[in-house]
């Protein structure tokens, strides 16, 4: 590559760089996340604190098919631990990404992006390995 040729792209580097800085400073608190070919920007709004850890936020998803179905989008930051506990209202858990360790029946399960798992019970404990995002199922 030429001297010109790298200036220009050098110049168009810093153009990104400037209109995502004034983008994301005009956004309230977003969770950023770089990735290879960009950026992807989450950002929810009117999350409900658990009841178990503060930092754990949640968002109701209504589903009018099945109003007697309660399904959730949870943030859970990474190093949260979560006790020992009876969760009716968890049947099945997919990541959205992140990672999971819980331990079920004495057994560890790994729940990281992308995969889908069902709960053989209801009274779990775990810890969060990374930023993780989840959907939750009640049982049915």
């Amino acid at each position: 590559m030429n001297v010109e040729k790298q200036k220009i792209l050098d110049k168009i580097n810093f153009l990104i760089d400037k209109k995502e800085a004034q983008l994301l400073s005009k956004i309230e608190i977003p969770s950023v996340h770089d990735i290879d070919d960009g950026i992807v920007i989450r950002f929810f709004t009117n999350w409900e604190n658990c009841n178990h850890n503060d930092e754990i936020r949640y968002k109701t998803i209504n589903d009018n098919e099945k109003p007697e179905d309660i399904t959730v989008f949870h943030f859970i930051p990474k190093g949260t631990v979560l006790e020992l506990e009876k969760r009716d209202y968890i049947h099945t858990i997919i990541c959205v990404s992140g990672k999971l360790k819980l331990q079920v029946n004495n057994e560890t399960v790994i729940i990281d992006a992308f995969n889908k798992t069902t709960l053989k019970s209801n009274e779990f404990k775990g810890v969060s390995l990374e930023d993780t995002y989840v959907i939750t199922l009640n049982r049915p």
